[in-house]
């Protein structure tokens, strides 16, 4: 592709996607209407053609919660892949919040696991 005289490249083809069986699932089950949410809700959006909210940033498991319940979000979709936001040490915000997040999704008694790829999984508040 050719944009202002400069040759953009693309570094992964849609085949490539670790996340497609997650997108192809979301786009098979997910009702058109349903909220989701997603860390990379962006790009969610363009590859399922579902609506698809930020996660919410809270600090403890019963907030977050909350969140879900509020917001009335029916599936979370929860990206294992590096997160490629611009850090490079473990320990930043980002990726304390990441670990919480997936510590919290865990739980049996708040979220049922529907869909699970080594990319990732998708998750039901219940």
């Amino acid at each position: 592709m050719i944009f202002f005289g400069h040759s953009i490249r693309w570094f992964r083809t849609p085949g490539e996607r670790p996340t497609r069986p997650l997108h192809e699932w979301v786009k098979t089950n997910v009702p058109p209407h349903a909220l989701c949410a997603s860390l990379f809700y962006g790009t969610d959006i363009l590859y399922t053609g579902r609506l698809f909210s930020p996660l919410w940033n809270e600090s403890n498991p019963d907030q977050f919660y909350a969140q879900a319940k509020k917001r009335k979000v029916e599936f979370i979709l929860w990206d294992n892949t590096p997160a490629g936001l611009g850090h490079s040490t473990p320990d930043t915000p980002v990726d304390l919040w990441r670990a919480n997040v997936a510590r919290w999704l865990t739980d049996p008694t708040r979220y049922r696991p529907l869909f699970t790829t080594p990319a990732g999984t998708i998750f039901s508040p219940l």
